[in-house]
């Protein structure tokens, strides 16, 4: 109950004449949770991420951090929030939620592509989420047969004109699938299956235009933003990580400009009264840690507090006003003063930008607010150097946490459609005061080696698959386990770098040139399909 009292009387004021309403679409209501790769995550429907909704006030994300079990949060909530200017008006617009306390500017469902707007109908029938398990998309592939909850993941998603669903939907794009027969309809009967990442993955779409914009008080964009969450079971280096993509599409008629998106965390890192927060510029992370070297309180890690980072793994190309991937990031307290919680439009939009609330710019040093050099990016110092800037080297007291990192700035055209994916990374055991975050460093550089290889492909879902190559580890010869006719391969180090690229006929291939350590192959068959495996490399030859 800790963030109720301090945000009900201000923000209900501000926004009287100046929020537009649109439709009467009512506040989302579903949940659901990612249960997997140690991680217990949980969902709103609305523009939320990690949050159990608006009436459930408990922490969100929980890890599981270590061999007795113990569960304990990182997260309290998250939320996106968007910000653009139109270009034609030059009228700013901010859709943004926090808690939804006392104001909401997001509502489940679509945007109708020729309306341009939403409806009642169709926004209650989309306050779901929709969670699928790779292992039961691989059994319907491969015509096992499936219990009835099983049939349910993949004949009830919502892809375009699904005739399984029970609801009046709208004939246009809507969840992702592999379209077998390419008929672009979605219909299982026909084998087309969800087209998901990782092994567990839930989908949902949220709008802008729902209702009046009650949170931040800012005119509609018409936005229609889809989610997935993500995470896998079975990549080590990836344990205790989740992943989320965002789509957004301007389906409006308005052309925007200086768009910024952002993710807001409230870190509870177990007792949330003593958190410090700060940022890793060249690999797009924000992150929280114990601003002590003891977590207090039954929900509190003791001496074994963890860093919880969050990473812009990807973002849309062409950004400008900044050579990063994240454009800004900012932290502010509980309170209403100019290092506060934002209370109108224009603060919602300062904070995307990197800027105080009262429009003055963040400066390097200190609480960012006296020194002479301007920056977007608070406390950018890694925590155990003392020559940094971070909240350990000011010092500040710990406290509740707050922070805004936002990636843009974008021209954002009607009908042109982005995607963001970010990355969730929990380094469990960390302890003490002022850790030095390599180890999360560490992590994001590989979650984004594994998401360009093996996330970022042109090739349909259907024709990707999994092998093993044996005997591995291998010194020479590395076989394939696949009666599929190979004729290249491409291998890439753990840094992603492709460094053997060549055609085969016959059914290994000598790697007995590269140095030990560990693989990933794209495996190419005659027939069109690509398989994916990683190996270990023993010795030198």
């Amino acid at each position: 109950m800790k963030k109720i009292f301090l945000l009900l009387s201000f923000v209900t004021v501000i926004y009287t004449g100046t929020a537009q309403q649109t439709v009467d679409c009512n506040v989302a209501t579903s949940q659901s949770y990612l249960n997997i790769n140690n991680i217990k995550a949980y969902l709103s429907s609305s523009g939320e991420v990690w949050s159990r909704g608006a009436n459930d006030l408990v922490p969100s994300y929980i890890v599981n951090t270590n061999e007795a079990g113990l569960k304990l949060s990182t997260i309290f909530t998250s939320a996106i929030w968007l910000g653009a200017v139109d270009e034609a008006s030059g009228a700013l617009k901010v859709a943004a939620n926090t808690y939804r306390q006392s104001g909401n500017d997001f509502w489940p469902g679509p945007i109708n592509d020729e309306t341009k707007s939403t409806d009642f109908e169709q926004c209650n029938n989309y306050d779901k989420h929709w969670k699928v398990n790779k292992t039961n998309i691989d059994k319907f592939k491969a015509g096992a047969q499936l219990t009835d909850d099983q049939k349910k993941e993949i004949y009830k998603w919502p892809a375009k004109s699904n005739p399984h669903i029970y609801f009046n939907h709208l004939n246009q794009v809507m969840a992702p699938f592999v379209d077998v027969d390419g008929d672009d309809i979605y219909n299982p009967d026909n084998g087309d299956y969800p087209k998901i990442k990782g092994d567990q993955a839930i989908w949902w779409l949220i709008n802008d235009v729902g209702n009046t914009h009650t949170e931040s008080a800012g005119a509609a964009l018409g936005f229609e933003v889809k989610k997935m969450a993500y995470a896998y079971v079975d990549e080590q280096r990836l344990k205790n990580s989740t992943f989320l993509e965002v789509t957004i599409t301007n389906k409006s008629n308005n052309n925007y400009k200086d768009f910024l998106l952002g993710h807001w965390i409230d870190f509870d890192l177990g007792n949330f009264n003593d958190d410090f927060i700060g940022c890793d510029t060249l690999n797009a992370i924000g992150y929280a840690y114990n601003g002590d070297d003891f977590d207090e309180s039954t929900k509190g890690f003791g001496y074994n507090a963890p860093l919880q980072g969050c990473q812009f793994l990807d973002v849309p190309p062409n950004y400008y006003n900044t050579k990063n991937k994240m454009y800004a990031f900012v932290y502010y307290i509980n309170h209403f003063n100019d290092i506060g919680t934002p209370g109108n439009v224009q603060q919602y939009h300062t904070y995307l930008q990197g800027i105080w609330k009262n429009g003055l710019p963040i400066t390097y040093g200190g609480n960012g607010t006296a020194g002479r050099k301007v920056t977007p990016y608070m406390y950018s110092g890694n925590p155990s150097d003392p020559n940094g800037w971070s909240e350990c080297s000011v010092p500040n007291e710990p406290a509740d946490r707050r922070m805004v990192m936002s990636s843009g700035k974008y021209k954002f055209a009607a009908g042109e459609t982005k995607t963001w994916t970010m990355a969730m990374h929990t380094i469990p055991n960390v302890g003490g005061t002022c850790p030095n975050i390599q180890p999360l460093i560490d992590k994001a550089k590989y979650a984004k080696v594994f998401y360009d290889r093996f996330l970022l492909t042109d090739i349909d879902d259907f024709s990707i698959e999994s092998t093993t190559l044996y005997p591995n580890p291998t010194s020479s010869k590395l076989y394939f386990n696949t009666t599929a006719s190979i004729k290249s391969i491409e291998v890439f180090d753990v840094y992603g770098k492709r460094i053997l690229q060549k055609n085969i006929n016959s059914i290994y291939v000598n790697v007995n040139g590269l140095s030990k350590g560990l693989y990933y192959a794209n495996l190419f068959s005659n027939d069109g399909k690509v398989y994916k495996a990683k190996f270990i490399k023993s010795s030198i030859n």
